[in-house]
């Protein structure tokens, strides 16, 4: 949008959205003169006849007659514009050149004063050229105020006006010249002071329309993205739980090999883990967009981290030909302080990106550390992948922009939710740092992270090296000596944590409600308790507290909660009351040999 004293053409414009802001602007100040036609009317009116009076003094009205008429024929045209549209509604739209038209027509009055003013005022004396000189200044100045909303027709009336009264009272010899010639100059000034107000308040009233349009743009988009993303949603989230529900519905079909039970058991097994990760990416979009989400500060080992993201992101390779490689500068330290589990939330986000889209190539994770005083991690994850479209990059930070969206290197688009980045984006601001992307299609894309980690210079314990946390996997064998109590009010929930326990091969024992734990709890002794929080009348928090206070020594075992809640709040609760640690829904085996290998004795 460009500040020439009217609404600007946008066939020059860089944005197409900003066609209906200019053409909003346009009716309002198309509005705006019909409402002043009026006042140009009257005004113009009135001056041309206290002209007239006063020349008639020294001349016929033979002679003012070219005036007279000359004025009544510009003013009549104002005149039947005004009774034609005084009662129309508001137009649609407003052409440029209709705009042009009234800036023209406006230099054209002007002109006509600056024309009577010099053929008819000099000679008169001093006194007739100082009163018509001041009367045109006057009306230019009301002119000035009053043609506001158009600034350059305000302009193309006062200058000719000011122009002529200023040399007609340059012409007159006497005295009481030069004080009359300072008076026109002091009111043409203040024309000009007023024109430039005009002229700065009517580039703000741009730029604010601008803005608007340009906000407007973006939610407009947002809403866009929203409404794709939950049709994405929909579909994925139905073709995802197409494979589970259509699994239990044939597998009691005899005719079904083994094989085929094995291969749709996986087919459903995936799909869950997918929905399971879209689930984990909408709460944290809910948290961080809410400011509920914190940062866990700790020392961690930067190294340990990028190998088990690594061992991670691989599994997603699927016998491709894909290679993720590190190159870790020596100038990374051994420890570092951050949250290491958001930071390979990060990682894993960025890699999985990276090969979601590729069918063959690498994938480098690079690192280097700057430290002294303004301590700096950079972490660049490249690939030489299809590469992301410049008109892409521009909203590949926002919620709902899909990367994954660029065709893959063997020619099929490849789908996503449109959550990771905006994500990413989110949790390296919340560390207080920046992430940067460089990309060119064909080209491969290179995401860069600066995060401000101190370094930990003292060496943590063995076994400490990091904290982020582990994916295990036990034999039977190595837990058959457990005997785990499972509490949940979910027959399904308590079936599934049994099987879960079982082949891993720990004993179980099983409790409805948060009653019959404690009273199993007193009974006997466990070796750890896997506790539902959401349990009733006696929940998993209240029935914590009982069983920590059995005189038997159950009080000491490890007690691990299980919940479908990740807020800060109820992590704190789960500590405060003593719990050792918790898992979130749906549990998975890993995971669970991960928690008994940790907290079995």
């Amino acid at each position: 949008m460009t500040d020439t004293g009217h609404a600007p053409d946008t066939a020059d414009a860089d944005h197409k959205w900003l066609a209906e802001a200019v053409n909003d602007l346009r009716v309002a100040q198309s509005v705006a003169l019909v409402r002043h036609m009026p006042m140009v009317i009257v005004g113009n009116g009135l001056g041309m006849v206290f002209t007239a009076l006063v020349l008639h003094q020294f001349m016929s009205w033979q002679k003012l007659s070219p005036m007279l008429i000359g004025m009544a024929y510009l003013l009549a045209p104002i005149a039947l514009s005004w009774w034609r549209l005084r009662r129309r509604p508001r137009p649609l739209s407003v052409s440029l050149q209709h705009l042009h038209r009234q800036i023209g027509y406006s230099g054209v009055l002007g002109c006509f004063w600056a024309v009577c003013l010099v053929l008819y005022v000099p000679g008169l004396g001093c006194m007739p050229t100082a009163l018509l000189c001041f009367g045109a200044a006057f009306l230019a100045l009301g002119a000035a105020a009053m043609l506001y909303v158009l600034p350059l027709a305000a302009l193309a009336y006062a200058v000719p006006v000011l122009l002529s009264a200023f040399c007609v009272s340059l012409q007159v010899s006497s005295p009481e010249a030069a004080i009359m010639t300072a008076l026109v100059a002091v009111l043409g000034a203040s024309t000009l002071g007023v024109l430039r107000a005009n002229w700065a308040n009517f580039r703000e009233v741009v730029r604010l329309i601008q803005e608007k349009s340009q906000l407007l743009h973006e939610a407009q988009a947002v809403r866009r993205a929203e409404e794709e993303f939950v049709e994405n949603l929909n579909h994925e989230m139905r073709n995802a739980l197409t494979s589970v529900i259509g699994y239990f519905d044939i597998a009691a079909n005899p005719e079904l090999s083994q094989q085929e039970h094995l291969e749709m058991i996986e087919h459903a097994r995936e799909t869950g883990g997918l929905l399971q990760v879209l689930l984990s990416d909408l709460l944290d979009v809910g948290r961080l967009n809410a400011g509920r989400t914190r940062l866990a500060l700790a020392p961690f080992s930067f190294r340990h981290l990028v190998r088990t993201s690594v061992v991670s992101a691989s599994s997603a390779i699927n016998g491709r030909d894909l290679v993720v490689r590190t190159d870790i500068d020596p100038s990374v330290p051994e420890i570092l302080i951050g949250d290491a589990a958001r930071l390979q939330q990060i990682l894993l986000n960025l890699v999985g990106n990276a090969l979601k889209v590729m069918e063959s190539g690498t994938v480098v994770i690079q690192a280097r550390y700057r430290g002294n005083f303004n301590p700096l991690l950079e972490i660049a994850i490249s690939d030489d992948g299809p590469g992301i479209p410049s008109e892409r990059q521009k909203t590949l930070f926002n919620r709902f922009s899909r990367v994954s969206e660029v065709p893959s290197s063997t020619g099929p688009t490849v789908g996503g939710w449109g959550l990771g980045l905006s994500i990413c984006a989110a949790l390296v601001e919340l560390m207080r740092g920046d992430i940067r992307v460089v990309s060119e299609v064909g080209q491969g894309s290179a995401f860069t992270i600066r995060l401000p980690l101190h370094e930990e210079r003292r060496r943590l314990p063995r076994g400490e090296s990091s904290k982020v946390p582990m994916i295990a996997a036990r034999r039977p064998a190595d837990f058959g000596a457990l005997q785990v109590l499972v509490v949940d009010d979910t027959a399904a929930n308590r079936l599934i944590l049994r099987k879960m326990l079982q082949a891993l091969g720990c004993r179980v024992a099983v409790a409805s409600d948060g009653e019959e734990a404690v009273r199993l709890c007193g009974e006997h002794r466990y070796d750890m308790v896997f506790m539902d929080l959401e349990l009733g009348e006696l929940d998993g928090i209240a029935a914590t507290r009982l069983i920590r206070a059995l005189p038997n020594g159950s009080g000491h075992m490890p007690i691990v909660a299980v919940t479908g809640f990740a807020s800060v709040d109820r992590v704190a609760a789960i500590q405060d009351v003593g719990m050792n640690d918790y898992v979130l829904k749906p549990v998975r085996l890993e995971t669970v040999a991960s928690v008994l290998k940790k907290w079995a004795r």
